[in-house]
């Protein structure tokens, strides 16, 4: 057999896949951010602006999955969650900027329901945390906490 035995992970400690997106996509962001504060010409800084932010969502959706990859036991489902969230807002980008490329952005847009499943899947991931060590009260007191939070943001804000 080829397969080479797993490494264990070392918890705080990045895998060779981690460090290795985790620098790619500082890099490209770093460029881009460059790009958007060189650019002359509007369509530039709007070009470079879309290139930060979808390699941001990229590298954060790959960054994730491969944490979940590298999960074990309770720690797997949260982390599923999340790089699905984080997966979904990287698909909302890349759809925007299809829809910026085709000239075509209407509201809502193919984007905005990639976008809004954000919130929802973060906040399974979060109560999925606490699977089987909440009662159901308990549970019940963390959804509302979670459901009212946007509420108490606007508040805020």
């Amino acid at each position: 057999m080829n397969s080479r035995p797993r490494i264990p992970i070392v918890p705080g400690r990045l895998s060779a896949s981690e460090r290795v997106s985790l620098c790619s996509g500082s890099v490209i962001v770093f460029v881009a951010i460059c790009g958007t504060r060189l650019a002359q010409d509007t369509a530039w800084v709007r070009f470079w602006d879309n290139v930060h932010w979808t390699a941001s969502y990229i590298c954060a959706a790959i960054l994730a999955g491969l944490s979940w990859q590298s999960a074990s036991g309770a720690q797997r489902t949260p982390r599923l969650w999340f790089a699905l969230a984080l997966a979904s807002y990287a698909i909302g980008q890349i759809l925007w900027d299809i829809q910026v490329f085709v000239g075509r952005n209407p509201f809502p847009g193919p984007s905005d329901a990639f976008f809004i499943l954000l919130g929802p899947l973060l906040a399974i991931g979060y109560l999925s945390q606490f699977q089987g060590q909440l009662t159901k009260i308990g549970l019940a007191a963390a959804s509302l906490d979670i459901g009212t939070t946007p509420a108490k943001l606007a508040k805020v804000f």
